[in-house]
C-alpha cells in the first residue's frame, strides 16, 4: 500500500461504511472495496506536463530529481577555495537534458567557478535550465548552498489548475476501470490533492463516478465531495 492509498484508507475508515478490503481482486482495480459493493480507486492529484510523444509526467518527478541533484553537488564539490560561499538559484522548463548530462554540465561549471576559471555567475545548459549564483553574506563549510528554485511549467490560478488536472485523472482512471466496472454497483474515485493542498473553492465538473472526492493530504479526513457538481460540499473532521 503506497502513501496515497494509506491516506485514502484513513478517510474511508472515518466513514464507518463497513469492512474495507485492499486490492480485493489482486493487482487490478479497485484499490479498495467497502462492504463488498463500493469499489474505490485512489490516485494522486498532481500537476502534469505532456511531452512531445503525448505522454504525461508529474511535474514533481523532475522537481525532486533536480533538487536532489543540486543538493548532492553542493556536498560533493566541498569547501570554498577562495574564501567565499555562493547560493545556487535555478529555474527550468521542460524538456530537460537527460539527468546524467545535466549533472555533468552543472558539476563542471560549479567546479570551474569555485576554482576561479570562470567569473560568470550565470549558466544556461540545454536551453531550458538556467542557474545563477548569489554570494552568501557568510562563509559556509561548502562553497555552494541551495538557494532557491522555480519550475516554469508549474503555477497558475489554483482553480484552473485543479480543474485541469482533475479532468486528466478522470480520463485516466475511467480508461483503467472500463473492463471491470460491471463487477461492482458503485464506484468512487478518491484524489489526494497535491495541487491546492485543500485550498478549495466551488468547483463543478461532469463525471461518471458515483462519488468523486478530493482529500487534503495534510488532514486526510478532510474531504471535498464533488459527486454532484451542484451540491459539492466540504466534509470537515
Amino acid at each position: 500500500m503506497d502513501h496515497s492509498e494509506t491516506l485514502a484508507l484513513k478517510f474511508l475508515d472515518s466513514l464507518n461504511l463497513g469492512p474495507i478490503s485492499f486490492e480485493p481482486d489482486g493487482n487490478i482495480p479497485p484499490d479498495f472495496l467497502i462492504g463488498n459493493r463500493i469499489a474505490v480507486e485512489v490516485r494522486r492529484l498532481n500537476q502534469h506536463w505532456i511531452n512531445s510523444e503525448g505522454e504525461s509526467q508529474g511535474l514533481e518527478n523532475d522537481q525532486f530529481a533536480v533538487v536532489r541533484l543540486i543538493r548532492r553537488l553542493t556536498v560533493e564539490i566541498g569547501p570554498p577555495t577562495q574564501g567565499k560561499s555562493w547560493f545556487v538559484i535555478y529555474r527550468f522548463s521542460r524538456p530537460l537534458l537527460p539527468l546524467r548530462k545535466l549533472t555533468q554540465a552543472i558539476r563542471e561549471y560549479l567546479i570551474r567557478f569555485r576554482d576561479g576559471y570562470t567569473q560568470s555567475t550565470e549558466f544556461i545548459v540545454g536551453g531550458s535550465f538556467h542557474l545563477r549564483l548569489l554570494r552568501a553574506t557568510d562563509l559556509h563549510t561548502t562553497c555552494f548552498l541551495l538557494g532557491g528554485a522555480s519550475d516554469r511549467n508549474s503555477g497558475g490560478f489554483v482553480g484552473g489548475l485543479l480543474a485541469e488536472n482533475i479532468k486528466f485523472c478522470l480520463r485516466e482512471k475511467e480508461r483503467k476501470i472500463a473492463a471491470v466496472r460491471h463487477k461492482y454497483p458503485e464506484w468512487w474515485l478518491v484524489l489526494i490533492d497535491l495541487v491546492s493542498y485543500g485550498m478549495w473553492e466551488p468547483l463543478s465538473l461532469q463525471h461518471s463516478w458515483d462519488k468523486l472526492i478530493l482529500l487534503d493530504p495534510q488532514n486526510p479526513v478532510r474531504a471535498y465531495d464533488l459527486s454532484k457538481p451542484d451540491l459539492a460540499r466540504k466534509q470537515e473532521p
